[in-house]
């Protein structure tokens, strides 16, 4: 008997890429990525992909894909080529990039010196200069997130994204991150709850007299519930005053449960032993 002739099997026309996740054709349930992924979307040589975002069915006339798309939140995506209408659907569902706490992280030096032989203890420590000295103590999900601030250098694209996908930091309303500007108190404790994954639903038992009733005071009051912050003796907190970089070292010191090294060397010009914060700096520096 002649052999049953097998149709060849038509394969999907388009395949997606989101973050490190591939799809082929339809997706049969919602696909999990992390937020601001970068959409690639491949088809056939020659062909053009047509696709829409608001549910409604691609023609032609839709938008023509020409390079990778950022998720930045829930979407279904619908698809066709020039050359094959037949619609194919990938639904996908944003969640923060995930992170921890390194199991050693008590082992590790992340506080980066100036080049200049300084260390700046009085000056207050940078939004970029916080999450530089947070990322080597982070076990970080492997994603592929776009930028969506309109003021990072190329040299911060990829750290800063991750920090904003996994919901860590955010930028103004104006689009930008502000990267060279400094913390106030109030804005470090809010990246630091964050790291923690401590729970600000419930309000606390505020400590400090100058936090009632600022935008500041969950975060506060997780963090002193915690046993990492007291406020000042005067028993005010400051949130709103700078936050600096050896004030930063302290407080990370804490919650990393960095080694204190018995040290006596003097290495930065403007860091003698007898500062109050030599040891942890010292302990944390590179």
């Amino acid at each position: 008997a002649p052999a049953a002739v097998v149709p060849p099997v038509k394969e999907p026309a388009i395949s997606a890429i989101a973050g490190t996740t591939l799809t082929k054709g339809d997706s049969k349930t919602p696909v999990k990525v992390a937020r601001n992924s970068k959409l690639k979307l491949t088809a056939p040589e020659g062909q053009t992909i047509y696709y829409t975002t608001d549910g409604s069915t691609p023609t032609v006339d839709s938008k023509k894909y020409t390079g990778e798309i950022l998720i930045t939140g829930n979407m279904t995506i619908k698809m066709i080529t020039d050359k094959d209408d037949t619609v194919i659907t990938i639904e996908y569902r944003v969640e923060n990039a995930k992170y921890s706490l390194k199991s050693n992280a008590g082992e590790v030096k992340y506080m980066t010196a100036p080049a200049n032989g300084l260390f700046r203890p009085n000056t207050a420590i940078s939004r970029y200069e916080t999450i530089a000295a947070l990322a080597p103590l982070l076990d970080m999900e492997e994603v592929n997130v776009g930028n969506l601030f309109n003021d990072v250098t190329a040299e911060h694209q990829a750290l800063t994204a991750f920090f904003a996908s996994a919901g860590i930091i955010e930028g103004y309303p104006d689009g930008g991150f502000g990267g060279t500007k400094g913390l106030t108190r109030a804005e470090f404790s809010k990246i630091m709850t964050a790291v923690l994954n401590l729970d600000v639903t419930a309000a606390g038992v505020t400590k400090q007299s100058d936090i009632k009733g600022h935008w500041s005071e969950k975060y506060v009051n997780a963090l002193s519930k915690a046993g990492y912050v007291q406020g000042f003796p005067d028993g005010t907190f400051k949130p709103g005053a700078p936050i600096t970089r050896a004030q930063a070292v302290v407080l990370i010191n804490r919650i990393a449960g960095t080694k204190q090294l018995n040290v006596t060397t003097v290495r930065f010009k403007d860091l003698p032993a007898s500062h109050w914060a030599y040891k942890d700096i010292m302990s944390a520096v590179k």
